[in-house]
Order: structure tokens, then sequence, then C-alpha cells
């Protein structure tokens, strides 16, 4: 779902995704004791187990500010974008996918066109420095102590936290009218 809508040279547009992707996976491993025998040593079994595809988010957005002044070639934009969810990574072993945490991030764009031919830019990526945040999504035995540090939930490991700095990029561009 789309919409755009401009107020003289003045405009917001926004965007939402939905996707709902499933998989199943028939040999993730589980290894634990074998219940018939408590005094056993530990034997991995092969289970099925159904997930979203990995890279999937099952909600996107983005909303964005616009000034589009077209006669003197001046096009400004500032765009939060929210990605949710999602699994960064895939484990062969059962209900120990990566999980990255959704997160929203901040984008800023300039251009004034020279001409019919160039282009000059100036553009900044995530201008609030986003955390990201991988977790396996298990109970946390250790969060009560301060033996693991960064744990925030007693429903989850968190694996990594990083902070992504902003990035900044000016240009100049050559292109057919």
């Amino acid at each position: 779902m789309a919409a755009t809508k401009y107020f003289g040279r003045f405009g917001i547009q926004a965007a939402y995704t939905y996707t709902y992707s499933s998989i199943t996976v028939q040999d993730k491993f589980v290894t634990r004791q074998n219940p018939n025998d408590p005094s056993s040593n530990l034997v991995t079994i092969s289970r099925g187990e159904t997930r979203p595809l990995q890279g999937q988010s099952r909600n996107l957005a983005n909303a964005s500010l616009v000034y589009n002044d077209t006669r003197n070639g001046w096009l400004a934009r500032v765009t939060g974008i929210y990605t949710g969810r999602r699994i960064y990574s895939v484990s062969g072993w059962y209900g120990l996918d990566y999980w990255e945490r959704g997160y929203t991030v901040l984008d800023a764009s300039l251009e004034k066109k020279l001409g019919r031919h160039f282009k000059a830019f100036l553009k900044a990526a995530n201008l609030f420095n986003t955390t990201t945040a991988v977790d396996l999504l298990i109970p946390n035995p250790e969060f009560s102590s301060k033996f693991i540090p960064g744990q925030q939930s007693p429903d989850r490991i968190t694996v990594s936290r990083q902070i992504d700095k902003a990035s900044y990029y000016a240009g100049l561009e050559w292109g057919l009218p």
C-alpha cells in the first residue's frame, strides 16, 4: 500500500508492506537425553520446523516529507523507515535461529539539477545511529544475574547489539535528459 499527497511544492509519501512467508524444514536437530533412560548420553534427533524465510520481515513501512521545486531543480526528502523483526541467520538446530529485532532509521537527501545533464546531491543515511540487536528466542537462564552483560529480557538471549553509524554521501551525477 502506498500513498502520495502534495500541497504545492511540499508532499507526504507513505508506504506499507505486509509479507507472509513460510517454509518447513524437515531436518532441524535437537539434542536431548534418551527419555527412556535418564542416565544415557545425549542423543541427537531430527525434527521438522516451520518458520518465515530468512531476512523476510512481515512489516515494512516508510514515510517521507518531500520538497519538490521542479522549476528551479530542487528536490529534498526526509524519510523514516521501519523494518520489522526477521530471521538474521538460520540455525541447523531446532529453535535456535537468530532473530534481528525491528528497527527504525532516518535518512535525508538533497538534490539540485544543474542544466539538462547534471545533478549535484547530498545524502545522509541512518541519521540517529540506529542500534540493531540479534536474539535467540529462548528463555534466558542468566537474565537475573550479571554474568552475561547486555541481557534485557528473561524471554530471549541477546547475542549481538551494534550501533550502526550514520553515513554521508555527496556527488555529481550525469545522465541523459
